[in-house]
């Protein structure tokens, strides 16, 4: 799939807010991604840390079936990301955290994707949230695809 422009924020989170939903576990055994994965791009970059040393590797998921590992280890972290905001251009310093060794790929792909994020204030348990949607281009038709995820859940003390 060829790449196009960036989506407009509009775009951007009515695409997030129907991948959260998606993404958001059931009360099934076995939770379906289906809608997930049609809403996620050809290539899905996730990152996910938090202080016990859980979370999902730093991985580029290039296949569906690779797409789909990384989002059922993205959905057991992802959280209380009802108050997503647009990524400002000069983009918040990301010094805490495991996610300031991301900084360089956080800002390449806010020059071609539109960026929402969320940061939750340390008050003893604090944490980040980035989702970046991309316009994909598939035989001429512009669709708006999440492409990369990015998750930390840092202990701040209290």
């Amino acid at each position: 799939m060829a790449s196009a422009g960036k989506p407009t924020a509009e775009q951007a989170t009515k695409t997030i807010e129907a991948w959260l939903e998606a993404v958001e576990p059931s009360s099934e055994d076995v939770p379906k991604l289906d809608g997930a994965l049609a809403l996620t791009g050809a290539t899905l970059f996730s990152f996910v840390a938090d202080d016990s040393g859980d979370g999902c590797k730093a991985t580029s998921s290039t296949t569906p079936v690779a797409r789909v590992v990384a989002l059922a280890c993205v959905r057991k972290y992802l959280r209380g990301t009802e108050s997503l905001v647009a990524w400002p251009k000069k983009y918040p310093k990301l010094n805490a955290g495991p996610l300031r060794t991301h900084k360089k790929r956080i800002a390449a792909l806010a020059k071609t994707a539109t960026l929402l994020y969320q940061h939750d204030q340390c008050a003893g348990q604090g944490g980040d949230t980035i989702i970046a949607v991309v316009m994909e281009k598939k035989d001429d038709v512009e669709t708006p695809k999440v492409a990369a995820v990015f998750v930390q859940d840092v202990f701040c003390g209290e």
